[in-house]
């Protein structure tokens, strides 16, 4: 078999010519389809990158806002329990105060409702006590007493002082000249005579004395001549002694 070059050449050609068309009609679009697939692809693995790393940063968004509204919602539970822990105080304070002052109250009311009780028993007692005294003084008192009371009221006349003596006197010039004179027991003429010139003597003006009894007085006389009065008896004397014991009750 002989080589011919001719033959070897166009062989060549054929090659060549075969290779252009596979290349221009089948490796080309071959690689052009998996060049776009390998772009459709890149492209599709980037997307899922991309969503993946918004997913991802989603993720942490949600987590910190998480993290934020759970911070937040301890500090609105604290801040409603120091809230609550405050009125609490307050209402156990106020109430407290409440307790305090209905005890401190209720306190006064007990006392002043059994110093009353304790004024009205003594009130009561120095009132059964002076009649009681009354009584007795009754019994006792006599004629003698009546002597003894009115020999009293004489020195007490003869003990004014001087200023006593002008304000009778001025009693005196403004009044009727009526003296009332009440006695338990009716007085003796002596007796009558004794305070009538007494009476004169310190008031000069004429003089209308009026002479009653009222036992009441249980002893001793007593005086009026218009506002001045003159009182030694039993009863005006127990009265006083009432009357004092009511105004040391009244400061106790």
């Amino acid at each position: 078999m002989e080589f011919s070059w001719t033959t070897f050449i166009l062989e060549i050609i054929n090659f060549v010519l075969l290779m252009w068309i596979l290349k221009h009609f089948l490796y080309r679009p071959v690689l052009n389809a998996l060049q776009k697939r390998r772009e459709t692809v890149d492209n599709t693995l980037q997307e899922a990158l991309d969503k993946s790393a918004q997913a991802e940063e989603l993720k942490t968004q949600y987590q910190q806002r998480l993290q934020a509204w759970e911070k937040e919602k301890n500090q609105l539970r604290q801040d409603l329990q120091q809230d609550l822990d405050s009125m609490r105080s307050e209402q156990q304070q106020r109430l407290r105060e409440e307790l305090q002052a209905q005890q401190e109250k209720f306190e006064i009311n007990q006392q002043q409702t059994q110093e009353q009780t304790q004024q009205h028993y003594q009130s009561v007692a120095h009132r059964q006590g002076a009649e009681f005294a009354a009584k007795l003084l009754r019994t006792l008192s006599g004629v003698e007493t009546e002597e003894r009371l009115f020999d009293a009221l004489m020195e007490q006349l003869d003990a004014l002082d001087s200023q006593q003596i002008k304000n009778l006197q001025k009693t005196c010039d403004s009044d009727s000249g009526q003296v009332d004179v009440c006695s338990a027991y009716p007085l003796s003429e002596k007796n009558r005579q004794a305070l009538q010139t007494k009476l004169e003597q310190l008031c000069p003006q004429p003089l209308k004395i009026h002479y009653q009894q009222d036992p009441e007085l249980i002893s001793g006389v007593r005086i009026h001549l218009g506002v001045w009065s003159l009182r030694m008896n039993l009863l005006d004397e127990l009265n006083r002694f009432m009357e004092l014991n009511r105004d040391r009750l009244n400061h106790q």
